[in-house]
């Protein structure tokens, strides 16, 4: 798909940047490796709102995402039975807030221009209006049904789907939608070059690059997996 005007993301105002903090939730509690969390942003925000209003911008101008924000810090969430079984407990990666804001104003920009474009996919319920998990519920009920009746076979799986994500493949499928070498490049560098580390109790193992699997952070994930998986949404089960 050719498209003659290519989607490149722009600067943003101070009250942009007041805006996405204003809609963080107060009740997360979590702050990443900087220990700083949505209400300390808050609280704070009359005086760093224009430096990180110029951070935000120098990203999206120099397409690079602050290398600070790369790091997580994961922490074992235990899901049943003996904690001290690593396969009963989940990971949680843990974020610089401010990470967080950046992501969303990307999003919005990115989303804006997917459905200025047409390219969100009908049945996509993620980031749409007036769209949530109950409609796509609603919707995939539906369509399980209607092939059951006919007898066809039926596989759902989705465990696991941001981490089966090809970054490569990924990318290419954001020219395929219009964005600019520029955007192109600003998500390369969003997803390369990401570290972890991981805390138990007060302990905190080293800092170590990701080498393979995902390293897509959470705040984005699924925006991202809705792109990439744009191509197959209009099969229908069989």
């Amino acid at each position: 798909m050719l498209f003659q005007d290519l989607f490149s993301f722009r600067t943003v105002t101070s009250e942009e940047v007041r805006r996405v903090i204003a809609s963080l939730p107060l009740n997360d509690e979590s702050p990443g490796p900087d220990n700083i969390n949505s209400r300390i942003l808050k609280d704070c925000l009359l005086v760093i709102l224009g430096s990180l209003t110029y951070i935000i911008n120098c990203s999206i101008t120099f397409h690079t995402f602050h290398t600070a924000w790369k790091e997580a810090e994961v922490i074992p969430i235990v899901k049943d039975g003996d904690y001290e079984v690593a396969s009963n407990n989940r990971p949680i990666s843990l974020l610089a807030i401010a990470s967080k804001v950046c992501e969303k104003i990307v999003l919005e920009q990115f989303s804006s221009h997917r459905i200025s474009k047409n390219l969100l996919s009908p049945h996509q319920s993620g980031n749409k209006k007036h769209h949530s998990t109950e409609t796509l519920n609603i919707f995939g009920t539906d369509t399980m049904l209607e092939a059951m009746g006919k007898k066809e076979l039926v596989l759902l799986d989705i465990s696991k789907a941001v981490n089966s994500i090809n970054h490569h493949r990924l990318l290419h499928k954001l020219v395929n939608v219009g964005a600019s070498p520029a955007t192109v490049q600003w998500f390369k560098d969003y997803l390369s070059d990401r570290f972890l580390s991981t805390r138990i109790n007060s302990t905190l193992s080293d800092l170590l690059p990701i080498t393979h699997a995902r390293s897509t952070p959470r705040c984005d994930a699924f925006t991202i997996i809705i792109l990439y998986l744009l191509e197959r949404s209009s099969l229908r089960i069989s």
